[in-house]
């Protein structure tokens, strides 16, 4: 893939007919205050905060709907937003000054592959970036995947209690805190292994890798259910660790499996 960047255009019809109607879909800056009646009907979870470093993808625009497709993983949403919902998140005054100029174009690097061999070859890129044990970032190397998930649950108990002797009453909100980067992108993977089972239909492995990770999704939202009922009851969190570590372990476990299906796709493409 290469990124593109683009001057905002005060036209959206310039995106719609130089880029997104040949399936170039458009990165942009995003206050998801204004997007926020959309998102809360797929999000429960969804708070209500201006944002101003976030990006969202614009797939289409259909000017006769008067509305936007647009794909957020981080906050699980897939679906239309209107327009002017649109309009006002990409010129919100809380979006940093030089990210609001402007937007970006993701481009294939298979120059004309047909679309079926793009799509085997996203489908690899994501197994191999599923199947790296290390992410870098900024310099530094930290475990991922599998192993950083072990390594979590190994240390769940020793965590749980630094937190109640830190944080006391609000050691369950902490967690959640904790818990939610990973809960969101695990919702955002059960979407894209959907989308891929419909686009590639041929790998029977991927209805597998769906059913996990819709399984796994649940079990994230689940732990964080169980962090918000601890609060509100005015419960301690030890007295839930047991259920959060159990609930995390089917987690853990499916995602071992979604390992071994993937390392079964991998040599067909």
């Amino acid at each position: 893939m290469k990124i593109e960047r683009l001057d905002k255009p005060d036209d959206l019809s310039i995106l719609q007919d130089n880029y997104l109607q040949y399936d170039v879909p458009i990165i942009f800056p995003c206050d998801h205050y204004y997007t926020y009646e959309e998102y809360k009907a797929y999000n429960n979870d969804m708070k209500h905060f201006h944002s101003g470093r976030h990006m969202t993808v614009l797939a289409d625009i259909d000017f006769k709907k008067n509305k936007c497709s647009i794909i957020d993983k981080f906050y699980t949403f897939i679906g239309e937003i209107s327009i002017e919902a649109f309009n006002k998140a990409i010129s919100s005054e809380y979006i940093e000054e030089e990210t609001q100029k402007y937007m970006y174009t993701i481009q294939s690097d298979f120059g004309h592959a047909d679309r079926n061999e793009q799509k085997h070859n996203f489908l690899k890129r994501n197994i191999e970036t599923a199947m790296s044990e290390y992410a870098i970032v900024n310099g530094r190397s930290y475990h991922k995947g599998i192993k950083a998930l072990k390594m979590f649950l190994d240390d769940l108990e020793e965590n749980i209690r630094e937190l109640l002797n830190g944080k006391r009453v609000f050691a369950a909100r902490y967690l959640t805190n904790m818990l939610q980067p990973t809960r969101l992108q695990r919702g955002g993977y059960s979407w894209l292994m959907e989308y891929m089972r419909e686009e590639l239909k041929h790998f029977d492995e991927l209805n597998i890798i769906c059913e996990l990770t819709k399984d796994i999704a649940k079990q994230w939202r689940i732990a964080d259910n169980l962090c918000d009922k601890c609060f509100y009851s005015g419960d301690t969190l030890g007295n839930y660790s047991g259920r959060i570590r159990n609930v995390l372990n089917e987690a853990y476990n499916n995602e071992i499996a979604v390992y071994e299906q993937l390392n079964k796709i991998y040599p067909k493409l």
